[in-house]
């Protein structure tokens, strides 16, 4: 009786048995597509990483029926890579030291290419990194996460144990590692060609075929040629890196982001950098270990949620910290920033609007399972409604975020809330708006060297303060707008530049979804208001770090407000936010980041207005009882 194990043209693994009794191979094939694994003529195909998943238990299935194996070499060779890696990260547990900083800058500069001054804090970092096998770097922005992993990139090329590096990152990233890259090795003539993959199939097979050192590939582009990447990749020792690596978060379920984890299987170093590891939940961070560690179970199996038993959180914390690095704020030295909830006043109209659409959704959701995932988008929408709502009225009429109102209501909504929004257009402005034009003038004349950063989750908003502070010289950055050169008005680092360098230009206004990531605006302003925020804690934290980061003055003040609308889903915002934020702190190690989240008693998304399933009571709880009941 065996088991034999073969590799296909396609690199799936092929389990066949010979003859094995049918209980034994039930048992078996069972354990198998419990583990991804498909029906393949008389045996099971799945893939190598979900070998890896399956390698534990399949092995005491192996001993337990005194079982004869027979291995391809690739496969005897992965498995093989398998079991050292679960003795390194036993290693890491037991050993949670680092490398001292002399032994760092030795291994570092042992080629002589990079040349790059680094922190106490990028040292130690690095030193503890250089221990593990493979890596996560969960530093605050700023902090010099990318310059960090291309130190350790070149100590191991020095040591040749790698010798290309792939980064899979948001496009907005690109420039900053391209600029990056450049500022380490300064000689051009020993520095690493960087390629970006892009332009469509046959431009970025071509760029391939040119086998650049390093080479950036955006997780949106990555699924149409993984094959040709992955083929790539395994012709050579790759580090592999997930920038902003949270954007995995989804897992298998994701396009983009199965994409990026299959890459573990052609990695010989995989390494994770993200400041905000887990923006609504511990769950968000499976799919990153799974990544760094694949088939090692490190966290619980039941999905982990952020209203989490502390000491549940405190388990979590306890299995990941021996496999990661952090560099906090306060390690930083950064004065710190104060988050300032601001209540607003809805006007009479809007506020009988908004009442109306709150009641409209309490109907269309009446009855349904909170499990149900069609309550779960039906919710989304409606929340982004309740949103908008509460923010400008006017963005409703805008976009679709009426579009419901035609097949999910009563026969006389739609009317009424036509008549409210022409009426709310001759007769009311919306107070958020108001509110923020009122708090950036206070703030503008100050100074004349002040500037403000205005941050607000939807377009139409941009473009309509733009209009409303022209006489500011504002620059706007959303999705629409494209990166490309900063000599180029029309480009997103072109506009970054002249909020920068232009002493007319006084205000940005920005969209934390298309530019909470990659851009640095703490030289330049010093000062944020918040229209409106979802339920993304990704996109609040990414975006207060635009302004809050290294190289801020220990006398400078750096302040955020928050505009709240009384007696509405905003309140719900922030204690969701809270919430998440204290298990990301909690699990970090990092109480830095409760400074962020304010008691509200005193943001590519899977669900409309960043929701998740976690979020779901909270909002149910204001459908059916308001804000007034729930104080």
């Amino acid at each position: 009786m065996r088991i034999l194990f073969e590799q296909d043209a396609e690199q799936e693994i092929l389990v066949i048995p010979e003859n094995l009794p049918e209980g034994v191979w039930a048992q078996i094939s069972s354990l198998l597509m419990a583990h991804g694994g498909l029906p393949h003529g008389n045996g099971i195909a799945l893939s190598p990483l979900f070998l890896r998943l399956a390698a534990d238990s399949l092995g005491q299935l192996i001993e337990q029926h005194d079982l004869d194996t027979s291995y391809d070499p690739a496969i005897r060779a992965l498995l093989q890579v398998h079991f050292e890696e679960v003795q390194a990260r036993a290693s890491a547990e037991q050993n949670r030291d680092g490398f001292i900083a002399a032994e760092v800058e030795r291994r570092i500069g042992a080629t002589g290419r990079f040349i790059r001054a680094l922190t106490r804090n990028q040292l130690r970092d690095i030193g503890r990194l250089l221990k593990l096998a493979h890596g996560a770097n969960f530093s605050v922005p700023g902090a010099g996460k990318t310059a960090s992993l291309l130190a350790c990139y070149e100590a191991h090329r020095s040591a040749r144990i790698i010798d290309r590096l792939l980064v899979v990152a948001p496009k907005s990233a690109f420039l900053a590692w391209e600029e990056e890259i450049a500022a380490c090795y300064p000689e051009a003539s020993t520095r690493p060609i960087v390629l970006r993959l892009g332009g469509g199939m046959a431009k970025a097979l071509e760029t391939l075929a040119q086998d650049p050192e390093v080479a950036l590939i955006t997780y949106q582009f990555l699924p149409n040629i993984l094959s040709a990447v992955k083929d790539w990749a395994g012709r050579h020792q790759t580090h592999v890196v997930l920038d902003e690596s949270h954007r995995v978060k989804s897992g298998s379920s994701g396009v983009y982001a199965f994409a990026a984890l299959q890459l573990s299987s052609v990695a010989h170093r995989r390494d994770v950098l993200s400041g905000t590891p887990l923006p609504n939940s511990p769950e968000d961070l499976r799919a990153q270990i799974e990544f760094l560690w694949p088939g090692q179970r490190i966290l619980p199996e039941q999905k982990l949620t952020g209203v989490d038993s502390k000491e549940l959180l405190g388990q979590i914390q306890l299995s990941v910290s021996p496999l990661y690095v952090r560099t906090t704020k306060f390690e930083l030295e950064l004065p710190p920033l104060q988050a300032i909830p601001i209540a607003v006043e809805l006007g009479p109209l809007q506020r009988e609007l908004y009442e109306l659409l709150r009641s409209e959704a309490k109907r269309a959701t009446a009855g349904l399972n909170p499990s149900d995932m069609r309550l779960l988008r039906k919710l989304g929408a409606h929340t982004m409604t309740l949103l908008e709502a509460a923010c400008n009225p006017m963005l409703l009429a805008a976009d679709d975020g009426l579009e419901l109102l035609h097949s999910d209501v009563t026969e006389s909504m739609p009317g009424r809330v036509w008549d409210l929004m022409r009426e709310i257009a001759r007769k009311e402005k919306p107070t958020k708006i108001l509110k923020a034009i009122e708090l950036t003038e206070n703030e503008l004349a100050q100074g004349s060297e002040r500037k403000v950063l205005i941050w607000t989750s939807f377009i139409q908003n941009v473009l309509l303060l733009e209009r409303l502070l022209h006489k500011y010289k504002p620059v706007t950055l959303y999705g629409a707008i494209s990166t490309g050169s900063d000599e180029d008005a029309d480009t997103r680092e072109g506009r970054i530049k002249i909020f920068h360098t232009d002493p007319e230009c006084r205000v940005m206004i920005a969209n934390p979804a298309a530019c909470g990531e990659g851009i640095s605006l703490h030289r330049a302003c010093h000062y944020a208001i918040y229209v409106d925020r979802t339920f993304n804690a990704a996109h609040y934290l990414q975006s207060i770090d635009r302004i809050h980061r290294l190289g801020l003055g220990k006398d400078v003040h750096t302040k955020a407000d928050i505009l709240e609308a009384r007696w509405t889903i905003d309140s719900r915002v922030a204690k969701r936010l809270k919430v998440k934020i204290d298990s990301m702190s909690i699990i970090l190690n990092d109480p830095g980041l409760a400074a962020l989240a304010y008691d509200p008693l005193d943001i590519v998304e899977d669900f409309p207005a960043g929701i998740q399933p976690e979020d779901v009571e909270d909002i149910i709880e204001h459908l059916f009882r308001g804000e007034q009941d729930a104080q």
